[in-house]
């Protein structure tokens, strides 16, 4: 529901970027574990959070659940779960500071406020209308070439 097509890719990239601009991250490892944090989205599909949120309430919880388990075998299967679940709470803030810079910049101004972006701040440094020219494709390219520049830099380490 955004102004423009905005991928996965380009949101996981963010996520990466935020962790090192404003978390101060140097880690490959978490860079990495961040830049994989919604990769199980390849496998259930991606939902917008609203909806995630609604049919949370109407399961008790369920498809938090079955969401979190993928996503742990996902990271499992790249190496990435210890380094998930001891930055999980850094990796999850980014991703709502994405998310809040998300809502400010591609989706219409306005309407109620969603209580997840409660005390979150969207990045005062990036505009993501600037990276309109961007196509999907470009995107894919930029995913995987950060995907194996943190790859070769965990291994290295």
């Amino acid at each position: 529901h955004t102004s423009r097509y905005y991928s996965v890719a380009e949101h996981s990239l963010l996520v990466a970027e935020i962790l090192e601009r404003d978390g101060g991250v140097r880690n490959a490892a978490v860079l990495l574990a961040g830049l994989m944090h919604d990769a199980h989205e390849a496998y259930i599909g991606d939902m917008a959070s609203p909806m995630k949120w609604r049919l949370d309430e109407l399961t008790a919880g369920a498809w938090s659940r079955e969401e979190a388990r993928v996503q742990r075998h996902v990271l499992h299967a790249f190496g990435l779960w210890p380094t998930f679940e001891d930055y999980h709470y850094t990796i999850k803030h980014a991703d709502l500071k994405a998310l809040a810079t998300e809502r400010r910049d591609l989706m219409p101004q306005g309407g109620p406020a969603w209580d997840v972006l409660d005390g979150i701040e969207p990045c005062s440094w990036l505009n993501l209308a600037t990276r309109a020219h961007m196509r999907d494709t470009d995107w894919r390219q930029a995913f995987l070439d950060r995907f194996a520049e943190l790859s070769y830099q965990t291994t290295e380490a």
